[in-house]
């Protein structure tokens, strides 16, 4: 078996390789519960709200949960140690350290390829950023049964 060899170009913080070892299987809407936005409400903002108290709270709430995806990845087999903190997506006018990384990544298979995880913010139109250079991505779908075991915890 030959080695794959990889040109790599540097832009500022990122070095991109000529062939991106990460692919996406998917990006998938996380379906928000009731139970689960009331949770997420009560754990972020307390439990004695009202008024327009509580209308504020919601909205947060509402824009914590309106882009969150999960997405399934798969990764090739020349990376050893993939740094979770170098997936991002560019919020503009954010600095970088402001940028969403993967959350409660969770390993798929006994192969340590495939993987999912939480992500928020996410603009599906907009690339994944990546030390390996940036990913399209697909159109969201509905988070698919396989995958149905992923909770969410608000952190």
């Amino acid at each position: 078996m030959g080695t794959r060899a990889a040109e790599a170009l540097t832009l500022g913080d990122y070095t991109f390789m000529s062939k991106i070892p990460i692919r996406i299987v998917g990006v998938h809407r996380y379906p928000v519960t009731e139970e689960l936005f009331r949770k997420t409400l009560e754990y972020q903002w307390g439990e004695d709200l009202a008024g327009a108290e509580m209308k504020e709270a919601e909205s947060h709430v509402r824009e914590h949960f309106e882009n969150l995806y999960v997405l399934e990845i798969f990764i090739d087999d020349q990376i050893e140690d993939l740094n979770w903190s170098e997936v991002t997506q560019e919020i503009p006018d954010q600095p970088k350290e402001n940028w969403q990384v993967p959350y409660d990544e969770q390993l798929l298979d006994d192969t340590g390829r495939r993987w999912a995880f939480f992500f928020h913010f996410m603009d599906w139109r907009k690339p994944l950023l990546t030390s390996f250079g940036p990913i399209t991505l697909p159109k969201p779908t509905e988070l698919p049964r396989h995958l149905s075991f992923m909770k969410y915890e608000s952190p």
